[in-house]
């Protein structure tokens, strides 16, 4: 094709603020394994298939799911003014941009155009196509924690290989493992028997005796995976969703991650 006849490319708005590239890639990628698939996500639930990034005072909020599973990252970022936005980007060309853009500081247009999102760092300029669809209204789904029965709090990389050691005695990937809690242990298991592949940690855990709920290990171990040091969960009842957050050097939940996933039934 000549020159001429390439079609010209949207002009990229004035940028609303700056976000560290790295900290951007990273929230971005993980919740885009959130969203719901494009081949799924069709009529009223199109807005499921795109990652959100909003605006949030000196904080932007990076949400994705797919009804099972709620993402929320909160990264800082430096806005230009008080005017906030949002966009909403297919959840796959949405991470490829990200890590293009990865390793500098990183310009994000809001603009009135809701069909164009631009991206930009000093030697890139991304603009795409945007989902003609609103993001689901999901902050209500977020467990209110004073609401659980009780809690958990243990160290997340060990809750995560103990998820990924039952997966692997399951027949189906779909299939539940479970958490069951007694006396400040938590035993994850997976299999047709419910003993098999199972680990038991010591964890710190409120409320919980006699508590058995069921999770697909690809969705509970997603959500894990980003927390480092000890990741605290909140339970209401086996059939309700759990909020998953972060704890800090103090032991208090942080707000920069947060996650629900929804329980499986037990027979």
């Amino acid at each position: 094709m000549s020159r001429r006849d390439y079609p010209a490319l949207p002009e990229a708005p004035a940028a609303a603020g700056t976000v560290d590239g790295d900290k951007l890639a990273a929230a971005v990628v993980h919740a885009s394994q959130a969203s719901m698939p494009e081949k799924e996500a069709v009529g009223n639930l199109e807005g499921f298939r795109g990652v959100h990034v909003a605006a949030d005072g000196d904080h932007l909020a990076v949400s994705a799911s797919d009804r099972y599973r709620i993402v929320r990252h909160r990264i800082p970022w430096t806005p230009d003014g008080d005017s906030g936005g949002e966009l909403l980007v297919p959840a796959t060309h949405l991470a490829d941009t990200a890590k293009q853009l990865a390793g500098s500081p990183v310009r994000i247009s809001f603009t009135n155009d809701v069909t164009v999102a631009c991206l930009a760092s000093d030697t890139l300029t991304v603009t795409s196509r945007t989902v003609a669809a609103a993001f689901p209204n999901v902050e209500g789904f977020f467990p209110d924690p004073g609401k659980a029965v009780g809690w958990m709090r243990g160290d997340a990389a060990e809750l995560l290989e103990a998820v990924k050691r039952a997966a692997l005695v399951n027949d189906k990937p779909e299939q539940a493992i479970t958490l069951a809690f007694g006396r400040d242990q938590v035993t994850v298991a997976g299999g047709v028997e419910g003993s098999r592949g199972a680990s038991r940690l010591d964890v710190e855990a409120v409320d919980l005796d006699g508590f058995t709920a069921g999770y697909r290990p690809g969705f509970l171990g997603s959500l894990l995976a980003p927390i480092t040091g000890q990741a605290q969960i909140w339970f209401t009842t086996p059939n309700k969703p759990v909020l998953i957050q972060p704890v800090d050097e103090t032991g208090a939940a942080t707000n920069h991650y947060r996650a629900v996933c929804m329980p499986v039934r037990l027979k």
